[in-house]
């Protein structure tokens, strides 16, 4: 899932701000194309991914805050339920993406317009890479690969990559003007 949202949003960057060739271009269409598709595999796999996490794998909510209470595996208890909350927040802002872009691409009643999408990208981006860390956290904590490098090093991964992205769509604009310069 991570890979088709990664490939979803640099196809989407790369259409709504021509980063890779100019508008209305024969590879500009195909750029858009490879986005859409990418997209319905996207929802596809999101859905498919709810209904796994949320009707096959039960959270036992009162449980776990009892849990974390009477201090039984604390750490990992609390990494699954900041999971749960990145996951239903990652729900909530992939759902305005999907919404504010498809009203884009069939051009009528807009409830989101496209710079309202593209502002998304960057909430959706931010949380993925956290949900994604929580889940890979929680991965090696399982497999008992639980040390302080580790965690060190994924939270280098995080802010790094984190501070990567809101540096792109900060410079974007920039670059737009520059690549509109020289052609």
């Amino acid at each position: 899932m991570v890979i088709l949202a990664l490939i979803t949003i640099f196809s989407g960057y790369g259409i709504t701000r021509d980063l890779f060739y100019i508008r209305y271009t024969p590879q500009w269409f195909l750029i858009r194309e490879v986005h859409l598709w990418f997209n319905w595999f996207f929802v596809l796999l999101l859905v498919i991914h709810i209904i796994v996490i949320e009707g096959l794998i039960k959270f036992k909510w009162i449980r776990i805050f009892s849990n974390i209470r009477n201090i039984k595996n604390r750490y990992f208890l609390w990494l699954r339920v900041l999971q749960r909350f990145s996951g239903y927040t990652l729900i909530l802002v992939s759902v305005m993406q999907i919404v504010s872009g498809l009203s884009w691409y069939t051009m009528n009643t807009r409830p989101l317009p496209l710079h309202q999408h593209i502002r998304f990208e960057v909430y959706l981006i931010a949380l993925l890479i956290i949900h994604t860390a929580l889940g890979a956290k929680m991965a090696f904590y399982r497999r008992k690969f639980n040390n302080i490098l580790i965690d060190i090093s994924i939270l280098v991964i995080v802010i790094l990559t984190i501070i990567f992205f809101f540096s792109i769509d900060r410079n974007l604009f920039r670059i737009y003007s520059l690549l509109e310069m020289i052609r």
